[in-house]
């Protein structure tokens, strides 16, 4: 599973965030906010299908240029799914679903994946975070599955020559949103924090 990349702590009637070593300071409305349980919103979860990854980065927080070649089963992903689904359907509100790795695209079942979270999280945002490397040469049936099921591609932008035009056109043929995760993804994750907090 992913790290966290945020902590959160009282300090009085304050809540201290952490997030990649960057403390914001917050003031509760009440004592009652602290609860995180039960609450009304989920911002997020991650779902690593890939341990592994196509880059070395040297700083990964996912530690995947450590990892052996490894995939979620499909069959437990599924299970995963489905029973996630149960425990928030008409309770919590899911914010966003993130399929991830390492780098979910060496998953030769990537869009099984996908369509089964759009299945079990028919409301949610459901985001597919790739390093973009191998998008331009993923078959039509990719770009279909991302369309149909109402996938946003959010593809990291890092100093490695890809064809970002390339991209954008396939995204703009099967109206595909693309959302690129160093620019939106922290503010996404701030604004979900703040919100999963109730400050």
């Amino acid at each position: 599973m992913g790290n966290i990349f945020f902590s959160h702590y009282k300090q009085g009637k304050r809540v201290i965030l952490n997030i990649l070593g960057i403390k914001i300071k917050f003031k509760l409305k009440s004592e009652k906010l602290l609860r995180l349980i039960p609450h009304k919103d989920l911002p997020m979860f991650e779902v690593h299908i890939a341990e592994h990854c196509n880059l070395n980065c040297q700083c990964c927080t996912h530690f995947s240029p450590l990892a052996e070649p490894e995939f979620l089963p499909l069959d437990d992903y599924e299970k995963d799914m489905k029973r996630m689904s149960e425990l928030t359907t008409g309770k919590i509100n899911v914010g966003s679903v993130h399929i991830l790795g390492g780098e979910p695209l060496l998953n030769k079942n990537c869009t099984k994946y996908l369509e089964l979270a759009r299945k079990y999280f028919p409301n949610s945002v459901i985001r597919l975070i790739t390093n973009g490397i191998l998008l331009p040469q993923q078959p039509e049936e990719f770009w279909k599955v991302l369309s149909v099921n109402n996938i946003t591609l959010a593809p990291t932008k890092y100093p490695i020559d890809i064809n970002w035009k390339k991209i954008q056109d396939y995204c703009n043929q099967y109206k595909i949103k693309l959302d690129f995760y160093l620019v939106l993804g922290g503010v996404i994750l701030l604004k979900q924090l703040i919100n999963f907090l109730w400050i």
